[in-house]
């Protein structure tokens, strides 16, 4: 890309796959203010490229629809802050459901009883950067939902290790997380739609400082679990599928590899047994005088 002038080229650097192009437009910041009106930036493509273009209307859009989620997540968890639970009032109550219906998933289908039940109940849990929010094989106590920060789920390291799931780009003892999660997102609610308490399958640790909005599991199971159990395993049962075709696929590439790999091994052999049967046929006398050379020289 180059930041045009009435000069010439002043600046200019190079775009990476996946790069944002108009990121490059804060180059423009290095310039004296009375100066960036004569500037503007252009991108050329040295060879055939694709490009994912966005309009500026629907950029706009989102980033004013996400301004309007993170109002109700800021209101949500002053409304956490601010009360304990069974102690709500109105405008609490009122804020924690608007921000549960507009970006909570789980939410959406659940009629105003359910929400204000669950919202009176409702907890704030901190989470430092790097600990658990749940441990794998520890029960389900309740659901999560990120209110700000990040997480990762993962298999547990020793499952990970003996599937042979870890990643080579990862750094030593770590491992591949399944699923980054971010706001809005719901922790551990696979094994609260099981009738029978369960405990949990993967572990997720806060990749940044977090904050949870935390539902007991008795809460959930009064009050979530009738409309949500059918949902959750009916996706549930998808990613699984989807997985396992992953998985199928991933299995079919290595056996190709092992084959081809086989087979040029196989040609190799082949090709040195040739030579030598060439070798011997062409020349059996000096074969055998440099032979004999050698056994006289010993």
């Amino acid at each position: 890309f180059y930041l045009l002038g009435p000069t010439g080229n002043i600046l200019q650097g190079a775009l990476l796959p996946g790069a944002d192009v108009s990121a490059a437009q804060e180059e423009l910041e290095r310039l004296p203010l009375p100066l960036r009106g004569d500037f503007c930036l252009q991108a050329r493509s040295i060879k055939e490229a694709e490009v994912l273009r966005l309009p500026k209307v629907v950029l706009e859009a989102a980033e004013e629809e996400e301004q309007s989620r993170a109002a109700l997540r800021a209101a949500a968890r002053d409304a956490l802050q601010q009360t304990e639970p069974w102690g709500r009032g109105k405008q609490e109550l009122h804020d924690l459901i608007q921000h549960l219906c507009t970006n909570v998933d789980c939410f959406k289908d659940a009629c105003d009883d359910v929400l204000d039940k669950v919202c009176q109940t409702m907890e704030l849990i901190r989470i430092s950067k790097g600990d658990h929010v749940c441990r794998a094989g520890e029960a389900a106590n309740g659901l999560h939902i990120l209110l700000c920060g990040t997480a990762a789920a993962h298999w547990p390291q020793n499952l990970a290790m003996r599937s042979g799931d870890s990643n080579d780009e990862c750094h030593e003892g770590e491992v591949a997380p399944l699923r980054e999660l971010c706001e809005d997102d719901a922790i551990g609610e696979w094994e609260l739609c099981l009738p029978q308490e369960r405990r949990l399958l993967a572990e997720v640790v806060a990749m940044q400082d977090c904050e949870t909005l935390f539902i007991s599991r008795t809460v959930y199971a009064l009050h979530l679990r009738p409309f949500r159990t059918q949902h959750i395993l009916r996706q549930g049962a998808l990613e699984m599928l989807l997985q396992s075709v992953e998985a199928n696929r991933d299995l079919l590439a290595a056996q190709e590899r092992l084959d081809a790999a086989s087979a040029a091994a196989d040609e190799h052999r082949a090709a040195i047994a040739a030579a030598r049967e060439a070798l011997l046929s062409r020349q059996p006398s000096l074969i055998s005088l440099q032979g004999g050379e050698s056994n006289q020289a010993f």
